[in-house]
């Protein structure tokens, strides 16, 4: 005789990819919305585009190190210096890629206030398990840890601009590091 939880586990488990799947769209969905609706605040013209290009390297190497990290603890051979470290460098990737997107939008000022605004906003959104990548928290940590240092529509404009080089940058380590190597594809075929 099957236990009343297991009765009711089995249509949860069956459903189980479609809800994953409904949880990815509406995370896109979420995402997008944002960008459409805070888009309007960006002055394109204003941006220092140049300064997007280290600050999409760095976010780039921050996702790399966030992939690398988990794969280091998921093998269970890792020690707490390597933790340490891993934790050390990644976060120094991103509060870089965050300096290097405000002085693209509002020029190079106060920069140290900058990075501890964007990594405690990035830790906000990362506790912040009701939303989906932080998404919307760190931004709205990160305007009113830096509202009294900068003008409103350039807060707006930084976090809005870090949110897109992130998901680009996360979006090419997916590319390059998630398709299998041909080693990989030849032992399956």
């Amino acid at each position: 005789m099957t236990t009343a939880p297991a009765r009711w586990r089995a249509p949860f488990e069956r459903a189980l990819p479609a809800l994953r799947i409904a949880r990815f769209g509406l995370a896109v969905a979420l995402v997008a919305a944002m960008g459409v609706l805070a888009v309007r605040d960006v002055d394109f013209g204003a941006l220092t585009w140049w300064l997007l290009v280290p600050s999409a390297t760095a976010a780039a190497a921050w996702w790399t190190l966030l992939a690398r990290g988990w794969a280091i603890l998921v093998s269970g051979r890792t020690t707490a210096h390597d933790v340490a470290t891993w934790c050390r460098t990644q976060v120094a990737c991103y509060v870089a890629s965050a300096v290097m997107v405000q002085a693209a939008v509002s020029g190079l000022h106060r920069p140290l206030l900058v990075a501890g605004a964007a990594g405690v906003s990035w830790a906000a959104g990362l506790v912040a398990v009701f939303a989906p990548g932080g998404l919307g928290v760190r931004e709205i940590a990160y305007v009113g840890l830096l509202g009294s240092s900068f003008g409103h529509d350039d807060l707006i404009a930084a976090a809005i601009v870090m949110r897109a080089v992130t998901i680009a940058a996360e979006l090419l380590v997916l590319l390059a590091a998630g398709r299998p190597s041909t080693r990989h594809a030849a032992k399956n075929s």
